[in-house]
């Protein structure tokens, strides 16, 4: 077994979706596939959003919400959490780490949005979590994050119940 890629640590099911995330995501890098997030979805917006959420996924900067989505997606997607305590960029960590997150980010976006729903309903997100760094957000991303997490109702409530 090849130590060198963190394999070691990998369950099986892990191993199964980097190797399913590697091969979709050279196919996707050479032109031969594109995967079906959204008919609208072109390649680079794609690629930015799923390089943004992958930053997403191994970030300690931006709080609860970004924990909850964290924990959420690799738990969805049977995925090891890897512990990133120690760093904060992507670039920093190990390429075992790097291709968890990669693949918990693709395999959010790679059934979009049915995915987001059904993790939201189970474990309510935080719309500010999915779309932190990123400055131009597609349609076909942005819109199903409000139309699903964004919650100002629920905010403002809280905020106010915490006041008193």
């Amino acid at each position: 077994m090849d130590t060198t890629l963190g394999w070691y640590d990998a369950s099986e099911r892990e191993k199964e979706l980097l190797i399913e995330t590697a091969c979709n995501l050279r196919l996707l890098f050479d032109g031969k596939l594109m995967p079906l997030v959204h008919d609208a979805c072109s390649m680079r917006s794609f690629i930015d959003v799923l390089e943004r959420l992958s930053r997403t996924m191994v970030s300690k900067r931006h709080g609860a919400g970004v924990h909850v989505l964290q924990k959420a997606v690799y738990s969805a997607a049977g995925i090891n959490a890897p512990n990133t305590a120690t760093e904060n960029l992507l670039e920093r960590f190990s390429p075992a780490v790097r291709m968890k997150a990669v693949a918990a980010a693709y395999w959010l976006l790679s059934d979009w949005p049915s995915r987001l729903e059904r993790i939201d309903q189970k474990t309510p997100l935080w719309s500010s979590a999915l779309i932190q760094n990123i400055h131009r957000i597609p349609s076909w991303y942005g819109e199903p994050i409000y139309r699903i997490c964004y919650r100002p109702l629920a905010s403002s409530q809280a905020k106010r119940a915490k006041a008193v």
